[in-house]
């Protein structure tokens, strides 16, 4: 019996290692921008921000990407930061899961 259990442990225990990182999303609300940058690779640049306030995900480097085609998501958050309009929303991404880098979905300026 004590045989059949440490066996169904591990295979429980290499099952969950063998499971995919699961991708995370969430909606944050009333941030700032602390600061902005444009990083160039072979396939366009790429735009990040940080923001002032902490997030609910862990974001590799605390930064959050903006993919080149989105430039006009990065243009708000350049707004954002010129004439300290308040982020009432941004919708952030995690397809790598926890620790992985961060993409902004969604982003949504109030005064």
């Amino acid at each position: 019996m004590l045989k059949a259990i440490r066996t169904l442990i591990a295979v429980t225990g290499l099952a969950a290692c063998a499971m995919p990182m699961l991708a995370h999303a969430t909606t944050e609300v009333n941030k700032t921008v602390k600061k902005l940058g444009v990083q160039g690779n072979p396939q366009g640049n790429s735009y990040y921000v940080i923001l002032n306030e902490p997030i609910s995900l862990n974001c590799l480097y605390n930064a959050l990407y903006i993919a080149p085609q989105h430039k006009d998501m990065f243009a708000h958050l350049l707004t954002s930061k010129a004439t300290g309009l308040i982020i009432s929303r941004i919708d952030i991404s995690q397809p790598g899961g926890n620790g992985t880098h961060c993409t902004v979905d969604l982003v949504e300026l109030s005064s």
